[in-house]
């Protein structure tokens, strides 16, 4: 399924809107957060009636998608947990519209917004076509300095 730019610019307003960003300045992390609810709300008030039933998102609003940044964020030093919903959701529509969805979660990355929108493009891509059957788990990718460090399961 597609998504029509008019779309894909409510989703990122309303992504910006609803997320919930708390700083801790004794560990030096922000953490930016976006429950599974809060994204079946968004693409309710943002899709169709039928392209909110052909994505697996809708059906399941439990979990978390956030991301934590470790010091600076343009130092790209960040653990992006997205849930099995976002997951879903990104298989659901062009991977694109997903990696603009994140990088409107993530918010401005003070100059390196391209960069962050093609690391997590080449990360999701991948795990977006091995979970071509659905995801069942949410997943936390680590990146450090810009570079993919690995995943684990949420």
């Amino acid at each position: 399924m597609s998504l029509s730019e008019n779309q894909k610019e409510k989703i990122n307003a309303l992504i910006q809107r609803e997320k919930d960003v708390q700083t801790n300045k004794a560990d030096d992390t922000t953490t930016v957060t976006l429950t599974d609810e809060q994204l079946y709300n968004i693409l309710k008030q943002s899709l169709t009636s039928d392209q909110l039933d052909s994505i697996q998102a809708a059906k399941h609003h439990a979990g978390v998608s956030k991301v934590v940044f470790h010091g600076k964020k343009k130092s790209g030093n960040f653990d992006l947990y997205l849930s099995k919903g976002m997951l879903n959701f990104i298989r659901g529509v062009a991977i694109g519209a997903g990696v603009s969805a994140i990088v409107a979660l993530a918010g401005r990355l003070t100059g390196a917004t391209a960069l962050a929108g093609y690391v997590l493009k080449k990360i999701i891509t991948q795990f977006i076509k091995k979970g071509s059957s659905g995801f069942s788990y949410g997943r936390k990718f680590k990146i450090r300095s810009w570079k993919y460090k690995g995943w684990s399961y949420q």
